[in-house]
């Protein structure tokens, strides 16, 4: 098991604990705000039957803040400069017991077995792989979304593209929200393009800080980033944005 929060100097291996744990203890090291949180190897998720609940919500409450948490997939090979695995492996938001976070943790776990990723991993001959389980601290979001630093339709370096809805970024993933949509100029930050369905989710200061955030990270990686993010409060109680994932862009 290994913690990933502000002040960490270590990095998860991604050979053990899946690309996801890497790529956020990578961001949390280079400064931007992460919720906190933990991540169990494929070999400790296959261990939580024996697992103490009382030691959990210790883990939970000294790693992530308290709750509600939210348990995401860290698949070896996730997230990573070829393939991405995409929406493949479940996630569950808003968990309030430890039960429910160990629930949750055998049902991510268990997802590399389903249809999606099966079928991900024979279109792109990929061998199967365990999958490391992240708890972590779950943002309350007033906005939610991703970004890609370069415009990824057109394949464009030169652009940023956003997409934002209201709340959860899930509701955009399902297709339960239109997300507004913004285009930027990379080197001014100037938007080019705007799209909104109704009131606009994001104003110009939040605009501001995905487009400071996205090119930091870009110039970070050293390659055009799919980052996910959300404006809102942690478990924590800290306020502001949050960088959810930040993965290579493997489309372009």
């Amino acid at each position: 098991m290994e913690t990933f929060k502000q002040g960490q100097t270590s990095e998860i291996p991604a050979s053990e604990y899946g690309g996801k744990a890497f790529n956020l203890s990578e961001l949390v090291n280079a400064g931007f705000n992460v919720p906190p949180g933990f991540v169990l190897s494929p070999s400790e998720t296959s261990l939580l039957d024996l697992a103490i609940p009382i030691t959990y919500a210790s883990l939970i409450e000294t790693a992530c803040g308290g709750f509600p948490v939210a348990v995401r997939s860290s698949a070896i090979g996730e997230d990573g400069d070829g393939f991405s695995f995409a929406g493949q492996y479940d996630t569950v938001l808003n968990l309030f017991t430890v039960e429910d976070v160990i629930k949750a943790i055998q049902e991510v776990a268990a997802s590399a077995n389903n249809a999606r990723v099966q079928a991900y991993q024979a279109a792109n001959n990929l061998e199967a792989t365990g999958v490391g389980v992240i708890v972590q601290a779950m943002v309350r979001p007033t906005s939610a979304g991703v970004m890609f630093t370069a415009e990824p339709v057109e394949s464009d370096p030169s652009l940023i593209a956003i997409e934002a809805v209201q709340g959860l970024g899930d509701k955009m993933v399902s297709g339960q929200a239109s997300p507004d949509f913004h285009l930027l100029d990379k080197v001014t930050g100037v938007t080019v393009e705007s799209t909104c369905i109704n009131e606009p989710v994001l104003g110009r200061i939040e605009i501001n800080a995905l487009y400071e955030a996205g090119v930091a990270i870009e110039r970070h990686y050293g390659c055009p980033q799919d980052i996910e993010w959300a404006f809102g409060l942690d478990s924590t109680g800290k306020v502001g944005l949050f960088i959810l994932q930040s993965r290579p862009i493997t489309t372009l």
